[in-house]
Order: C-alpha cells, then structure tokens, then sequence
C-alpha cells in the first residue's frame, strides 16, 4: 500500500517528459512564473523559503527530488556524513539525538509539515547532529549538497539566509542537548 502511495505521488509529481530540459529552454522571469504556479502550495507552506529571492527558490525547486518514506525509517542517522537536507510536504518526523548517559535516544523536535532539516550538515560539511526519523509515512522533497553549494554561489544573500536558520537551528539543539545531559547527570547523582 505505501509503495502504490509512492508510486502514485510520484507520477503525480512527473509529467513523462524531460521538464528540466524545456524550462531550461524559457526565460528566467517565465520559468520562474511556471515553477512558482507548479509548487505555490508546497512554497507557500514552507518557511525555508518566506523572504528568499524567487530566482533562487526557482533554482532550487528545479533540483530538488521528490520522495517518500514509510514511518519508522531514519533518513538520516546521527554522525553520518549529510549529503542531502530535506523539505517537509507531509508527515511528521522526529529530531532524536543521544545523550551520554541515556539509555535511548531523545526526542529533541517534532517536524511538521513545512520544515527544512538537514541543512547544518549539508552547510558545515561536519556529520549529522541527530537522528533524523519518519514517524509517520511522509512525504518529501531533497536536495544534494553540491546543488545546495552551487546555488550559494550564484546566490550569496540567500546563503546567508540559510547558514542564519541552520546556526539558529543547531544552537536550540545544543541547549536542549545541553538541558537535556545536565538533568541526566543531576539525575545519576541523586541515585548514587
């Protein structure tokens, strides 16, 4: 039933026919216009992309890959190499991380539908911070690391952009990995 759901998005979300070729083909104001019409709703519900330049929404939307994946499944691991980061379109994925100490991992954030996760490995090519888990089947779109680096290069203002929401990011992550390991030592403390 998922991979017929797979399936399904998947042909919904393509055409047959070589689109990059022929967008390629168009103006940039025009392509711009067609890619803003195609995924207005997919762009309206990500904040990722509130204040970016159209252009360079538009480049990125002409490199990202739409997937899918079941609950359960970790599209990224904690301490991997991030090579990819992801968009959100539907589901619900959990940010877990480990705590020295813990006997599981933590739930350090819940993503929704319109998040963006996985940039701060993409952008400081340092390994993943955290788990990165479908918790319900979900539906996503990603974008490698070298289309990101290109991008960045023809659009430096929206590279900032992006390193300022990964840096404000992974510094919530650090305090509640920070929280989180102090309440864990307090708490051995108390039992010792």
């Amino acid at each position: 039933k998922k991979g017929r759901r797979h399936i399904e998005y998947y042909l919904a979300q393509t055409s047959g026919f070589p689109e990059y070729n022929i967008l390629m083909k168009l103006s940039v104001p025009l392509r711009n216009q067609i890619m803003f019409q195609a995924y207005r709703d997919v762009i309206e519900d990500i904040d990722f992309f509130e204040d970016m330049d159209p252009s360079f929404v538009s480049a990125l939307i002409l490199k990202w890959m739409p997937f899918s994946c079941p609950a359960g499944k970790a599209i990224a691991k904690e301490g991997e190499h991030g090579d990819e980061m992801y968009f959100l379109r539907r589901g619900t994925i959990h940010i877990l991380k480990h705590i020295p100490g813990a006997p599981q991992k933590h739930l350090l954030a819940i993503q929704t539908p319109g998040s963006c996760v996985g940039e701060h490995a993409v952008l400081t090519s340092k390994p993943r911070s955290a788990t990165i888990l479908c918790s319900t089947y979900c539906e996503l779109f990603s974008i490698k690391k070298y289309d990101v680096d290109n991008l960045i290069k023809y659009f430096p203002a929206a590279g900032e952009r992006i390193r300022d929401i990964a840096r404000q990011k992974m510094k919530a992550l650090q305090e509640v990995t920070a929280a989180e390991a102090a309440a864990r030592r307090l708490e051995d403390s108390v039992r010792d």
